[in-house]
């Protein structure tokens, strides 16, 4: 599969790779196709996530939540072009987690490359 592994992450990306126990605190994750990931550069583009590394293992991006909660609360967002049209696979929503974060809170999200 061609695509991305997506982890979201209520702490900083500090505290993320200084823990042990890196998926426990997670408040979702999923698997994506090639394109299910434009919206958060969209957010990138709109200065309302920051990228802080490119290389697909991970692409690492910090987003507050009251940005970044709502293309997720109910599944992840799907493009609806590409070889795996409207795809997303093993979705983990934590919903209660998630409503519950301010909209000020900072998440880290983790996209690594599939490919």
């Amino acid at each position: 599969m061609s695509g991305w592994w997506v982890v979201v992450d209520p702490r900083t990306p500090e505290e993320r790779d200084a823990s042990q126990d890196r998926m426990g605190p997670l408040v979702a994750s999923w698997e994506a196709s090639v394109f299910n990931m434009r919206f958060l550069d969209h957010l990138v583009k709109e200065g309302r996530a920051e990228q802080h590394s490119f290389n697909g293992y991970p692409n690492r991006y910090t987003v507050p939540a009251g940005d970044f909660v709502p293309f997720i609360i109910d599944g992840p967002p799907v493009e609806d072009w590409g070889p795996n049209k409207g795809q997303n696979w093993n979705v983990t929503i934590h919903r209660q987690r998630l409503v519950a974060l301010p909209a000020d809170h900072m998440l880290t999200v983790d996209v690594w490359d599939q490919t």
